[in-house]
Order: structure tokens, then C-alpha cells, then sequence
């Protein structure tokens, strides 16, 4: 019966391999293998690449368990082009090395590989979803920046946390977030609308910003504009107390338009002071004042009292400016009440 030993024996060399080639070398052994099962209590076939330095063929078998293993061992340098199968390939043995560069594709990477983006140049290494990166002053390396294409297709460009500028999907220039535009730069004449509501500016959204002003802050360089809608505030009076007040304002730029309306619930104690919307910017400040009794009405006027209020007067019969008192201009009773509005330059 033929043994391995036909071959040229475990460990040996195989001189003149058959066929002229590996390919067709492998082929033959392993043909010429399958002819001794019959001899073998069980048979297992492997095919290994020997190092470079080795220019013949080597053939080996090992039984362990009653499992006899033919390995064949083939030199590199006699592998031809589509000679070798995957079955052939010792894992971990194709390395960086041995790919040769530009070949890989698309097609060649798993679509669920979950490559990690720091291991692919030029991607950052952390960001926030939607956001765009960004390149800093490192040599063109990337991050994470403030720079969002949200899911309603909307451009938004932070500043900081409160918001920043936002470019629609129509190509309307809006600005987002909860704050106001302060520290954004524009072109004087810019007019931008905010999209949410400001807690600062009423709470309003869709507020009107216009740049009047070469620099960023809000209230020299950013003006805000109502456009005509009521905002409530809270009116503090001073020396009388009232069981309703009900005061509201708007603005448009520098200017503040307010309405106050007081109802007494007991008659003044002293000179009745309330307090504006926003702070003025003028000590020249007054307007028009209704007080308003069962029994008449008289016209008083407001005058500037502090930055943040203003004082209540009536005229009198002499044609004099007086403060009001429990008695002046004539006796309270509570559900009287007293009316004022205007208009003053903001601070």
C-alpha cells in the first residue's frame, strides 16, 4: 500500500512537483491523497504558505485522535494568480502589507461595518446630531461645530446657547433660539426675524430685529420692533392700593408705547408713583392722565419720577400741577380709578 512516504516523506521536500506548477501541483497531491483514505483512519487536508526564503514544497502529516492531517506546504514564489481559495488562507494572514494600495472600494466594505470615524482621516472625532463640521486653526483639523441643518431643512448658526442666525428652507434669514442677537454681526440695515418666542422681549416669537448699528449689542446696534403687539408687564403703584391693574406696552426701536389702568381698592396715602415697562431714557418724560370718580373725572399728566417710574399729578383749579392724596382732587372710594399712557425713549 502507498504511504505519505511516496511523497518524499514528512518534513521532506517535493522535488519536481507534478504538472509544472502549484496549481496543478496541489491538485495532484491532493488527488493522489484521496487514493490512500483507504489506509488512513481518517483524513483532513491543508494547504500552507511557507515563508518566502523556502523554494520547494513541503508535505507533512500529523494523527492526533485517530484524525491523520496532510499539510501541503507551498513557497510564495510558486503561487500563481487564482491559485490559492480562501479555505487556504491562515486567519490573520492577510495583512496591510499585502492589500495593495488603491484597491479597495465602496463594494469591498460592509455596509454594517461601523467603522469608527477616528480611524478615518479627515471626519471629526465627535459631533452633534445634524450639525456640521468644522475646520479650526490646527492645520485644517475638524470638529464639532455650532453649525446645524435641523430636520425641518432650516440652517441655524449658534451663538453660544441662547440661538444664533437661521437661514430657511424658503431662503428667509431668521434668527433662532430663546435669546436675542446680541454678539451676532450684520450688515447696518439688516432686518431679521427671530423664530421662538423671546422671555426677554415679552416672550413674543417672530420678533422684527433691525441693525442699525456697526456693532453687535442689542439695544444700540440691534433695535427690536413689536410691530404693534401688546405685551402685559407688571405695574408696581406706590402710596395707594389697587385690586387690579391691568398694563401693557410695545415697542418699536428706541421707543416704548404704554398703557396702565389702576383700580382702587383704598384711597391714597400720599404722591401715588407706578412703575414703567422698561427704564427711560429721559428725565423730560410725560404724558396724559385720567383719574376717574363716580362722581367726575379730572386730567392729570405723569412726570418722570426715576429711570424705572413715574409720578401721578392733576391740575387744579388754579391751574397748579398737585399730587394726589386721600382728599385730592376730591375724596376716594375704591373702584375709582386711575388711567395713564405714553410714549418715552428707551435708556
Amino acid at each position: 500500500m502507498a504511504t505519505i512516504d511516496d511523497f518524499g516523506g514528512p518534513g521532506q521536500a517535493l522535488d519536481n512537483p507534478p504538472l509544472g506548477g502549484p496549481s496543478g501541483w496541489a491538485k495532484a497531491v491532493r488527488d493522489a491523497i484521496r487514493e490512500l483514505e483507504d489506509g488512513l483512519p481518517m483524513l483532513a487536508f491543508e494547504a500552507v504558505a511557507l515563508d518566502p526564503g523556502t523554494q520547494q514544497p513541503t508535505i507533512d502529516q500529523v494523527t492526533v485522535g485517530g484524525v491523520t492531517t496532510v499539510t501541503i506546504g507551498i513557497p510564495a514564489t510558486m503561487l500563481g494568480d487564482d491559485s490559492v481559495e480562501t479555505i487556504a488562507l491562515k486567519d490573520g494572514a492577510v495583512t496591510s502589507a499585502k492589500i495593495a494600495d488603491g484597491t479597495i472600494v465602496d463594494a469591498d466594505i460592509n455596509a454594517s461595518a461601523a467603522i469608527s470615524r477616528s480611524k478615518i482621516s479627515g471626519l471629526p472625532t465627535s459631533s452633534v446630531d445634524n450639525t456640521l463640521p468644522k475646520f479650526d486653526s490646527t492645520a485644517g483639523a475638524l470638529q464639532a461645530s455650532g453649525v446645524v441643518v435641523d430636520d425641518n431643512d432650516r440652517l441655524r448658526v449658534a451663538s453660544g446657547s441662547s440661538g444664533g442666525l437661521e437661514i430657511g428652507s424658503s431662503g428667509v434669514l431668521n434668527m433662532s433660539g430663546t435669546g436675542g442677537p446680541s454678539g451676532i454681526s450684520a450688515p447696518v440695515g439688516s432686518t431679521w426675524r427671530q423664530t421662538d418666542a423671546n422671555a426677554t422681549y415679552g416672550s413674543l416669537a417672530g420678533l422684527l430685529w433691525n441693525k442699525v448699528g456697526t456693532g453687535t449689542a442689542e439695544g444700540t446696534d440691534w433695535l427690536v420692533d413689536y410691530e404693534g403687539r401688546w405685551v402685559t408687564y407688571t405695574a408696581t403703584w406706590t402710596n395707594v392700593s389697587m385690586s387690579s391693574t391691568t398694563a401693557r406696552y410695545t415697542r418699536r426701536g428706541k421707543f416704548v408705547t404704554f398703557s396702565c389702568v389702576g383700580t382702587l381698592s383704598s384711597a391714597p396715602s400720599g404722591a401715588v408713583t407706578v412703575t414703567t415697562p422698561t427704564d427711560m431714557g429721559s428725565d423730560m418724560a410725560h404724558g396724559p392722565v385720567r383719574l376717574v370718580r363716580s362722581g367726575g373725572s379730572w386730567q392729570g399728566v405723569w412726570f418722570y419720577a426715576s429711570a424705572s417710574s413715574v409720578l401721578v399729578r392733576y391740575l387744579d383749579d388754579a391751574n397748579t400741577w398737585q399730587n394726589l392724596s386721600s382728599t385730592l382732587p376730591a375724596s376716594w372710594a375704591s373702584g375709582d380709578k386711575i388711567a395713564l399712557n405714553g410714549t418715552y425713549e428707551i435708556a
